[in-house]
């Protein structure tokens, strides 16, 4: 019933329609449209027509489909010859981050043109023209013009995106990569149309599309397509159809009336798209220098042991292998010994200085993981804590394949330093060290198809900034930040494991006597330093601490002192002097107590929780020394009324003397009265303080004390 208002004015208008389809929803009053959609053809005979609400019966659709792979672009009609998808792969094997973005842009324009051509075509009157000879002359111009709009544009990109890199003096590889095949009509960008293409681009986009025409200066092509290159995979992201229908994806309509986006991994769609080589040394530059040993990779070497370099470019595009090797070592069936990978080294002319660089535009994605053998030591003074743990990398090295059926296992000091290794380091770190008993803790697995694993153990002093606003009801969250010294993110990448367990790991027998590790996630960092870019992880280590310790030294003992203040009150009137003493020393004990409760924290500019509790103890306390001082005060000068009323009892009046006694009596109940009061105030105050401390001070935000200091 929701939906008849929208549709009651619309029920007439389709009677003659074979079926109305708005945004998201379609009526359909025909047999063979049901059959299409696959539904019962018999629902016509009890209605006169049927509304389907796709967002309603697709709500077990994912609100996304994900195309990932060659088969499936295949499918989608992504080729070499028909499709310029994957065209920022066909120069490196990881496309930058700004060339992404820049596709993307020409990826929207092409799209706004291609619409706005359509469109254009779609307001000529249909009463000038007729159909059997106007029409097929328009689409044939229209596709014609839309085909080499795109293709011309794609020059562009392609010439920006050269002289970006490398200057204009590789123009006859990117007129090679330029060239278009079209299944409809051919039009080949080669060297003989280069330089009419790039003197007429921009007339042309002028004159034969309407959105770059003079009406449409200064506007911007809408986002229909978005690439997120911040991803460890380039990500697609097509949310209208138009768009699929401009780009010519072989994706029906009704697609995206089931879902709302469609997305493309662009790493595994264009797997199959092999970059250029990197160049090898050239050693006839260097005549009459006397070299020693390989310098860089040899391409030739490489083919020569049997790397596929097709096949190869396809997994490093995806290297699904690398970030499950954990799971291959724990079923291999024994190793060999370090020296087999000698003969490797020198057949395949190995350079250990060099990165395992193959392809143009590729980093090496090294994976990462850590196992916490043991956390200790956190020092709130210091801000710093110990750890030991097992670092593991893991990295593929085309150069060390072999054709053993057993992983090598490398486990001396002077076979590893003739093999690549990344450059980790721990960015806050105070400390850091090899354990070396009873050798140096390392070892190095390579298998057959030149998978690395590398494990080592260290000891760190990591430093961790604690907000002790809460203490010691804080929660803190401590950092490990793993950074490449060296190597630009361009060069070496840094990953976790996807598994969150062989990412991060811990012992489970590791207890810490105050925090305790309450959960740990992986996750990245800020990559810039001021000398470049460098990869970055971040293990993130959600702490809580353990108030037990806290209840018994400061909580109860302190809770105590203030009770035994309160004996005062109680006390017949004859010890009235003795309240004071009992009140100073329960200030010297808070005193004790807080000195001893702060000797282990850092000095900081801002409250903390425990300063509240102390702070509102010993005020406490003190309220209870003046209120003494006022009771005594009282009895006091009740005291003097009452001699005076003897003394003079001659000298004084019947009336004068009864009002001097009715005066010390009343300095005397107002001093009982203020007693009694407090007898109450005294548990009542402090119970609604623990309900206000324990419910409101020790909740909320870490770092409230520190962003409310920052604000004033």
């Amino acid at each position: 019933m929701q939906y008849f208002e929208i549709f009651q004015n619309q029920m007439n208008a389709t009677d003659s329609d074979p079926s109305w389809t708005i945004s998201g929803i379609e009526i359909v009053n025909t047999k063979e449209r049901l059959e299409e959609l696959k539904l019962d053809t018999n629902l016509l005979d009890q209605y006169r027509k049927i509304i389907i609400v796709f967002e309603e019966i697709c709500k077990n659709y994912p609100r996304e489909l994900w195309f990932s792979t060659v088969e499936d672009a295949r499918q989608l009609g992504i080729t070499k010859t028909d499709s310029f998808i994957c065209d920022p792969f066909k120069d490196e094997l990881h496309p930058s981050e700004e060339k992404l973005q820049q596709f993307e842009q020409l990826l929207n324009e092409i799209v706004q043109n291609s619409t706005s051509t359509l469109n254009e075509l779609s307001t000529i009157p249909n009463d000038n023209i007729t159909f059997e000879t106007v029409t097929p002359i328009t689409l044939s111009k229209n596709k014609s013009t839309e085909k080499e709009y795109r293709k011309r544009s794609l020059v562009r990109y392609l010439r920006k995106a050269s002289k970006e890199d490398s200057g204009n003096d590789e123009s006859d590889e990117i007129l090679n990569l330029a060239s278009v095949d079209s299944k409809d009509d051919s039009l080949y960008l080669d060297k003989d149309s280069w330089t009419d293409t790039q003197e007429d681009s921009d007339e042309v986009i002028k004159k034969e599309t309407p959105a770059a025409s003079d009406d449409h200066k200064g506007l911007k092509a809408p986002v229909v397509i978005k690439i997120d290159a911040g991803q460890q995979q380039a990500r697609l992201i097509i949310n209208k159809w138009e768009a699929v229908k401009a780009l010519h994806l072989s994706i029906a309509k009704h697609v995206f009336e089931r879902h709302q986006l469609i997305g493309l991994f662009l790493d595994g769609i264009c797997a199959d798209f092999v970059p250029s080589a990197v160049d090898e040394f050239n050693a006839t530059e260097f005549e009459g220098v006397d070299i020693e040993g390989p310098i860089g990779l040899n391409i030739t070497t490489l083919s020569l042991s049997g790397v596929n370099l097709t096949e190869l470019a396809e997994k490093l595009r995806n290297d699904t292998e690398v970030d499950i090797i954990l799971n291959r070592t724990m079923s291999e069936n024994g190793t060999l010994g370090g020296s087999f990978i000698l003969p490797v080294l020198q057949k395949n002319k190995y350079d250990p200085f060099s990165a395992p660089i193959v392809f143009q535009g590729s980093a090496v994605v090294v994976r990462f993981g850590i196992y916490i053998e043991s956390m200790s030591n956190f020092q709130t003074s210091t801000m710093d804590y110990d750890m030991d743990i097992f670092l593991m990398m893991a990295w593929r090295d085309a150069r060390l394949v072999n054709p053993y059926e057993k992983a090598i296992l490398v486990k001396e000091e002077e076979i590893l330093e003739k093999i690549w290794r990344p450059d980790p380091f721990f960015a806050n770190a105070k400390e850091a060290s090899f354990h070396e008993v009873t050798f140096l803790n390392f070892l190095m697995r390579i298998y057959n198809d030149g998978l690395v694993l590398y494990e080592t153990r260290i000891k760190l002093k990591p430093s961790c900034n604690l907000v002790l606003c809460k203490y010691p009801h804080d929660r803190q969250t401590c950092e490990l930040k793993i950074k490449s010294f060296a190597y630009p993110i361009k060069t070496v990448r840094f990953e976790w494991f996807s598994n969150k367990r062989d990412a991060i790991d811990k012992n489970p027998d590791v207890t810490l006597p105050e925090l305790y590790i309450h959960r740990y996630e992986p996750t990245y960092c800020e990559r810039t330093r001021k000398s470049g870019h460098f990869s970055c992880l971040k293990a993130i280590f959600r702490l809580k601490r353990d108030v037990g310790f806290h209840i018994a030294q400061t909580y109860i003992p302190t809770s105590l002192a203030l009770m035994f203040s309160w004996v005062g009150v109680w006390l017949p009137e004859e010890f009235m002097e003795g309240r004071i003493g009992v009140a100073i020393t329960v200030l010297l004990t808070l005193s004790t107590e807080s000195a001893g409760a702060r000797e282990h924290l850092p000095s900081v500019s801002y409250m903390k929780a425990i300063d509240l509790w102390f702070g509102f103890i010993t005020a406490f306390v003190f309220i209870t020394l003046l209120q003494t001082l006022i009771v005594i005060a009282l009895d006091k000068r009740a005291k003097q009324l009452r001699k005076s009323a003897a003394k003079k009892k001659s000298e004084l009046t019947e009336q004068s003397r009864e009002l001097m006694l009715a005066r010390a009596e009343q300095y005397h109940k107002r001093g009982r009265y203020l007693d009694n009061f407090c007898r109450l105030f005294y548990p009542l105050g402090f119970l609604i303080f623990l309900i206000a401390y324990y419910f409101v001070f020790t909740e909320g935000r870490q770092n409230d004390c520190v962003v409310t200091g920052r604000q004033t």
